[in-house]
């Protein structure tokens, strides 16, 4: 049982909690205006130590353990420093720096002291929109960190490094990014995020003493949530213009266009169960929901040709018809083309019974952005590729057959194999994570073909 004082302090949680609540029929907006937002209540952040606490949600564990253990397991929990391969995506926004001291002379990036948020938000835009919430010392401060944790893994300063990626781990998409800070978009309409309220699906007592009342989201169960962050296509509003992911894009453009009636978070959050551990290419579930995949190995022998092989020409041998049927069943392509070098590789072979090879194709599925938007240079960083070379990446909702007629002048014995692979970072190193999607393999005794 409660004790009274307990009950009180429940009541006044619920009396509070109702101020913030749109009354029946209330037609009320979701945000207010922009003075009651989480940054201007608390100020803009000065360091990144500061940024951390501006959005920090470890107090949504208290009340939420298991949907906060699935987003620790989500790429959202890591968007900065990674976990996998920690420091990969600090080294990508270094590279960036890299590239202004020598390709943008108008910006003046001579050195760390010169660096601003503007020059950030390309990659921070998504991997830490909060980062538009500090002054530019944070940024300074980050590339800093970025280059003392590079140095270190150099020189092989462990301890060094370690420090760094526990400091900067403190930095991801956090449980307010989405459910406060990003769940109003149409500010103008809909008002601003209010600093004392989590966005949801439904009207609501919170009874946390920081946030004590749930309000609905415009956006909380449209496809717009995510699209925020992956990609409608080129930001041609910006002094530089940016381009990386174009899923968003693609489902209004092309998934929509041809009929298709889910949403992102019905793929990626409810139909495998995931929930907050929103996951895409690494998760086997998600993999095998993408893509249907089918293989028909199909011998042929011609009309009056012997059955063995070596008594005639290639021209006279049994042939193979191979062919390999997908469909992409995602709202948005595969690859979308982030990062930039993804791709999926189809490879087929056949080989004698003695493992020797007797023929291999392989070809490649990705979006080739242009860079800058001129000529036929590929772009990369998200600051270059703002126009597009060719997209033969597997688009939404369409049937592609890939046919094979392979000549087999070679022992009876033969095996045939098919795998598709997915590259996150377009090559096949361990290091870089590639992952088999689909693997088949037959085996077959062209002698005994009637």
């Amino acid at each position: 049982m409660f004790s009274t004082r307990s009950v009180r302090a429940i009541a006044i949680v619920f009396a509070l909690a109702l101020q913030f609540l749109p009354s029946p029929g209330d037609a009320q907006p979701a945000g207010i205006g922009w003075d009651n937002t989480i940054v201007a209540r608390r100020g803009k952040a000065k360091t990144v130590t500061e940024l951390s606490a501006l959005y920090d949600s470890t107090h949504c564990r208290d009340c939420h353990p298991k949907v906060y253990r699935a987003w620790e397991l989500s790429a959202h929990s890591e968007s900065i420093m990674g976990k996998r391969r920690p420091g990969r995506k600090a080294l990508a926004w270094l590279t960036i720096f890299d590239v202004a001291k020598e390709e943008w002379p108008f910006t003046k990036l001579g050195s760390v002291a010169d660096v601003k948020i503007e020059h950030l938000m390309g990659c921070a835009r998504c991997h830490l929109p909060q980062l538009a919430d500090a002054e530019d010392s944070v940024a300074r401060e980050l590339i800093g960190d970025f280059i003392t944790w590079r140095d270190a893994k150099k020189n092989k300063d462990f301890e060094t490094a370690q420090v760094v990626e526990e400091k900067l781990s403190e930095l991801s998409v956090t449980c307010l990014i989405c459910h406060n800070r990003n769940a109003v978009v149409h500010k103008w309409t809909d008002g601003f995020p209010s600093w004392r309220v989590v966005y949801g699906s439904a009207n609501k007592p919170h009874p946390v003493g920081k946030f004590p009342a749930v309000i609905m989201s415009p956006i909380q169960d449209e496809a717009l949530a995510c699209g925020q962050c992956h990609g409608a296509g080129p930001l041609l509003d910006r002094e530089s213009p940016t381009q990386c992911a174009t899923g968003y894009g693609f489902y209004l453009f092309d998934y929509k266009a041809r009929g298709g009636d889910e949403i992102c978070q019905d793929c990626h959050m409810r139909k495998e169960n995931l929930g907050h551990n929103i996951q895409s290419y690494r998760d086997p579930s998600m993999i095998k929901a993408a893509l249907d995949f089918s293989v028909e190995v199909t011998p042929i022998l011609l009309h009056g040709g012997p059955l063995n092989p070596s008594e005639a020409g290639v021209k006279d041998a049994p042939r193979l018809r191979v062919d390999v049927k997908m469909m992409n069943r995602a709202g948005h392509p595969i690859p979308d083309g982030c990062p930039t070098g993804t791709k999926l590789i189809l490879d087929v072979t056949v080989k004698s019974a003695d493992g020797s090879e007797l023929f291999f194709d392989e070809k490649s599925y990705m979006p080739i952005p242009q860079d800058y938007a001129r000529g036929d240079k590929m772009g990369r960083g998200p600051f270059e590729k703002t126009g597009l070379i060719i997209n033969t990446a597997l688009l939404p909702l369409r049937k592609v057959t890939e046919r094979y007629d392979i000549p087999i002048a070679a022992p009876d014995e033969i095996e045939v194999s098919v795998k598709l692979t997915y590259l996150p970072y377009g090559s096949t190193k361990e290091v870089d994570d590639p992952i088999v999607w689909r693997e088949f393999v037959k085996k077959l005794k062209l002698g005994e073909i009637d």
